[in-house]
């Protein structure tokens, strides 16, 4: 385990060296991969292309390699940061960091490597999730883009369950603009309902609304528990998971008493109401979705990258 000394270090190293963007961190890979293969004193030198103008070997193909070793399967520089300025300079001052480090032993570096791969995924997780408009594309194309995006971020492994953040959300931000009279309180994701007193993500008048992406059997509890109280439950869900919950309510007897929607159809639906069906409405209608979602994410969330971009 990387001792906090360490850890600081590199924190430093990273702060003064300006190490943020995808080029600079693909050199952290490469070089700290190099001297766990290779081990110091190392000369930067000999590492640098004949060219003189890159450093050899480094590239998308050798920074993808160290990436899939982990699992990670995204694309961080398409040049692997072959090209970026100052990549020379960055391998540069870097080897003379590790070289200044005591006791750098072949398990140091690989905590080392591990570090530079937590700045990977953070990296990732800082983009916010993008919305390409296109008036001729279907509507759903547009929100089930935006949880392929999510579901790209959880296979990253930074803890986060981005699907049912965004689901939960783009919910929220639907019924505050379809119902402007209502009082539409929304909350973080890490208080979901399931863990928390509430009935549900959403009550309105006699309806509980759960949104998620995964309907558990304790999800369907709170359901049974809704409908003891006279609310009527409905939850929204993706797709590939609609039989999954209508099986759960089923074994608790309560098919006939619970409502699941697609969360896609949920959500577009509304958009096509509210564009009054015309495709000149319709981009300035999704731009609205965009930024009640987004005030939702800065009011309830800590992380910006869960904004979405349009």
């Amino acid at each position: 385990m990387m001792t906090d000394s360490l850890k600081s270090q590199l924190d430093a190293f990273r702060q003064e060296n300006e190490i943020r963007g995808k080029g600079p961190l693909s050199v952290m890979l490469y070089t700290t991969r190099l001297v766990l293969e290779k081990g110091l004193p190392a000369n930067a030198d000999d590492w640098i292309a004949k060219s003189g103008g890159q450093v050899a070997g480094l590239g998308k193909s050798s920074v993808q390699k160290i990436l899939s070793d982990y699992d990670i399967d995204r694309t961080l520089a398409s040049e692997g940061g072959r090209t970026s300025r100052g990549s020379i300079g960055n391998m540069r001052s870097y080897v003379f960091f590790l070289s200044g480090l005591e006791q750098l032993s072949k398990t140091r570096v690989q905590e080392i490597e591990q570090y530079w791969i937590q700045c990977v995924h953070e990296f990732f997780a800082s983009k916010p999730f993008r919305l390409r408009f296109d008036s001729s594309v279907a509507l759903r194309v547009f929100i089930t883009d935006l949880l392929a995006q999510a579901k790209e971020r959880d296979k990253d492994g930074t803890g986060t369950r981005f699907v049912g953040v965004v689901l939960q959300h783009l919910v929220g931000a639907k019924l505050r603009i379809a119902l402007p009279e209502q009082e539409i309180s929304v909350h973080g994701a890490s208080v979901a309902d399931h863990s928390t007193d509430r009935e549900s993500d959403f009550v309105i008048g006699e309806t509980a609304i759960h949104v998620t992406s995964f309907p558990q059997e304790s999800l369907l509890e709170k359901c049974r528990a809704n409908i003891e109280k006279d609310l009527h439950p409905i939850i929204v869900t993706l797709r590939e998971r609609i039989d999954m919950a209508e099986a759960q309510a089923d074994r608790l007897s309560i098919l006939d008493r619970v409502e699941v929607y697609d969360a896609v159809q949920f959500i577009t639906l509304n958009i096509r109401e509210w564009s009054d069906f015309s495709r000149e409405r319709k981009k300035p209608t999704v731009a609205q979705l965009v930024a009640e979602y987004n005030s939702i994410i800065e009011a309830c969330e800590t992380d910006p990258s869960l904004k979405i971009k349009m």
